[in-house]
């Protein structure tokens, strides 16, 4: 049953806005199709403020700010800050504050984009009110001692009008498409950032899978990691908040995370917290064994005992194959370390032997996992646990 939104002070500055600016977006565009001016320049400028103030949304305020996943230099906290503000999602105080109390009461009442009170409300309808009037920012002490935050947060306004708007309307002026440019780059463009982030808070705990908790409704979604820089990975991000990654496969489409992680090569972002592949492969064994429990329970005991039986067999052969990856993995860093005086051929014989040690591990678990995934598809297919 769906909790009723708690009602707080209208916020009618953000109302008016979030339900005028699409109507606004979608009349100068008929107006600029009707003038016939489409031109590519108007395309790039979206494209390009569209992921300035994207990234800046997901790896500055989201990864940086609000979980402190990683480190970065004072030049790359001005370009977050900056085009962060023009996403017009409030000051990193207000949005950190927001998504720190979002985590610690996940689908509880004192979540503010709460998916338990509706669709609508988790997406915007909680914007529209002033969900803590008093807010003293006492979740973000962190924050408070960072001056370049504190100086976002005193000239919000003006900063967020000035990149978000300014910039766009300058560069049209000096092409020449000032009318165009603002549009695309400006008003356009807030509307398309505000909704894929929004998505996030709605879309993201209603579709997808829990392969790592079930302990709340956040899911992944592979889907929706195209429409919001990668965060669509979002039942690992609760499982694992203090990661710099919610896409954890080199395959997954995380932007934010190839952002950060190329910033490293250059040195202007260091300290890029991981959750271990251990603590990884034990959160997807319990949620595994957590969605096994109730069709097994509908079984008849004889089949009951024999699933549970054949269950406990499997888990142990996956625990042994984690302890097994895990341990090379720690051996071979250790002789990692002990072995830099070796000759460069020894040394690449040596390590060439270690990986085939850790890709047989490897191995070992795809094997385990592979075999779990097999029982838990005949257990679904047994007539009497449908």
């Amino acid at each position: 049953m769906k909790e009723k939104p708690t009602k707080n002070p209208i916020a009618w500055v953000n109302t008016i806005f979030l339900c005028g600016s699409p109507i606004a977006a979608l009349a100068l565009l008929v107006v600029y199709h009707v003038q016939g001016s489409w031109h590519w320049a108007d395309i790039a400028l979206l494209a390009i403020m569209y992921m300035a103030t994207g990234i800046a949304i997901t790896a500055g305020y989201h990864r940086l700010y609000a979980h402190n996943t990683y480190d970065c230099s004072p030049l790359i906290e001005m370009v977050y800050l900056a085009f962060g503000a023009a996403a017009l999602q409030n000051s990193v105080l207000h949005w950190a504050s927001d998504h720190r109390v979002h985590h610690r009461k996940v689908d509880q009442d004192e979540d503010p984009y709460n998916i338990n009170k509706g669709f609508f409300w988790a997406h915007m309808g909680w914007i529209f009110y002033d969900s803590e009037p008093d807010l003293h920012f006492d979740k973000v002490p962190d924050l408070l001692a960072n001056k370049l935050v504190c100086w976002q947060h005193r000239f919000y306004m003006t900063i967020a009008i000035a990149t978000g708007f300014g910039l766009p309307l300058a560069l049209g002026f000096l092409v020449g498409r000032p009318f165009e440019f603002f549009l695309f780059g400006g008003l356009l463009r807030v509307v398309m950032v505000h909704h894929s982030t929004f998505l996030i808070n709605s879309a993201a705990h209603y579709f997808g899978r829990r392969p790592y908790s079930l302990n709340n409704t956040a899911r992944d979604s592979w889907w929706l990691a195209f429409f919001s820089f990668g965060e669509g990975y979002h039942n690992y991000h609760h499982a694992f908040q203090g990661d710099y990654r919610n896409g954890i496969k080199w395959y997954h489409w995380d932007p934010s995370k190839w952002l950060i992680r190329s910033l490293s090569w250059m040195r202007l972002t260091w300290r890029l917290n991981r959750a271990s592949d251990e603590r990884i492969l034990k959160a997807m064994m319990r949620t595994a064994l957590a969605k096994a429990e109730e069709p097994i329970s509908r079984l008849p005991e004889e089949w009951a005992t024999s699933f549970s039986m054949r269950m406990d067999e499997c888990r142990a052969r996956w625990h042994d194959a984690v302890d097994v990856l895990v341990e090379k993995r720690e051996e071979y860093q250790v002789w990692a370390d002990s072995t830099k005086a070796l000759a460069k051929r020894e040394r690449r014989l040596l390590k060439i032997k270690w990986h085939a040690q850790i890709k047989e591990a490897k191995q070992r678990l795809v094997i385990a996992r592979a075999e779990y995934a097999l029982l838990l598809h005949e257990l679904r297919l047994q007539p009497l646990a449908a």
